[in-house]
């Protein structure tokens, strides 16, 4: 078996890793501007019927609209009694299963009260009515529009990753119109989906923080490391490679692109985030590598006692059964971590044993949630 790549690095030094906290000289008007455009209306959750389906996944029956008056798809789940309290839950890099069986993956948790909305970011099934079929691109969905920028921010808008941190932003203010002002509302997801959450936290942050946050493995962080780690490509990381290539390294359009990849680099929003997070990370990472991913856990605002780290073997790569029972495990922790009715830090005080290892937790029984694992 070939086991992904270390970089060079131990365990102990994947883990400590830090990137560059820095922000982009465009960093900040980017930033208002997106605001200003997420901002401008306000999405609601309805329901989608005959005619108003997509047909790319029948099974998304519920949509709001976005920036650029793209039509979201969505699935949400509420439990029987009252709602406790609620998640949005995103998707990985490649295309997902249909959003009925993602959302079934959460029955345990809509069973504790907690309502689940399943949302696909445009351009994936369940939300291509507006857009197409951008995840088919050959060039790769985090690419799509990155090429055209150019310095100018009206061009940055018109690159598909802001677009969709929007859509994730605008499916947890239309949940919050929906449950109204009192309900606690979290955010779940892992590789592409952890990243977009990372983003729509630190600009919630704002205005709405989160209540809390699940990361699997966070991508689309730490891109000074990754540019110079050519090895490090991975779903995300291939595609950006594989365009700046196109436009040639060393060209004048390569500057502008790196420069927009920073004003999204998942290092620099999660310094804005400040709810309590449990984020899985791995030993050993190709396609989000693990030093990456880790820099963007170390970078995280939240306060030291309410963030936790649990540690998998392996990222995305088969790595038998113990691996696969530390990935059951995260997914029974993160269950724990996102029901309602008690503090995250007494939720997390049975787990804290296995954080770093073993495979027998302190968990209260449920089969777990999947935190998707598409890439």
């Amino acid at each position: 078996m070939i086991l992904p790549d270390d970089y060079g690095l131990s365990a102990e030094q994947t883990f400590a890793h830090v990137g560059d906290p820095v922000p982009a000289g465009p960093h900040s008007p980017f930033w208002s501007q997106w605001n200003h455009a997420v901002y401008a209306h306000q999405p609601q959750l309805r329901a989608r019927v005959g005619s108003a389906r997509d047909a790319s996944d029948l099974t998304a029956d519920m949509e709001f609209e976005s920036v650029r008056s793209v039509r979201v798809g969505c699935r949400l789940a509420e439990p029987t009694g009252p709602v406790r309290g609620a998640v949005v839950v995103l998707h990985g890099y490649g295309n997902p299963g249909p959003l009925d069986e993602d959302v079934a993956e959460w029955s345990e948790l809509v069973s504790r009260g907690v309502a689940v909305l399943g949302v696909r970011v445009r351009g994936y099934p369940g939300s291509r009515q507006d857009v197409g079929p951008i995840s088919d691109s050959p060039e790769g969905y985090a690419v799509d529009g990155l090429e055209s920028c150019d310095g100018r921010l009206e061009r940055a808008m018109d690159w598909i990753m802001p677009q969709a941190a929007a859509d994730v932003v605008n499916a947890y203010r239309a949940l919050r119109r929906w449950l109204g002002p009192d309900i606690p509302i979290s955010i779940a997801g892992e590789s592409f989906g952890g990243a977009l959450a990372i983003i729509a936290a630190a600009q919630l942050s704002l205005r709405d923080d989160p209540d809390r946050l699940v990361l699997g493995v966070p991508t689309m962080g730490d891109w000074p490391w990754r540019f110079g780690h050519t090895s490090a490509r991975g779903s995300v990381g291939g595609d950006v490679q594989e365009a700046l290539v196109r436009v040639g390294l060393d060209s004048p359009r390569a500057g502008p692109i790196r420069e927009a990849l920073r004003v999204l680099d998942a290092v620099i929003h999660a310094a804005k985030v400040r709810c309590p997070t449990l984020c899985k990370l791995a030993k050993r990472d190709e396609v989000v590598p693990a030093p990456a991913a880790a820099a963007v856990y170390n970078a995280l605002g939240t306060d030291p006692g309410l963030k936790w780290r649990f540690i998998v073997p392996f990222g995305h790569f088969d790595g038998g059964l113990s691996a696969n029972r530390r990935e059951v495990l995260f997914g029974r922790c993160a269950l724990d971590f996102l029901t309602p009715g008690q503090e995250p830090s007494e939720a997390m005080r049975p787990w804290e044993p296995v954080l770093s290892g073993g495979d027998a937790g302190g968990d209260k029984g449920g089969a777990g949630a999947k935190i998707d694992g598409t890439r």
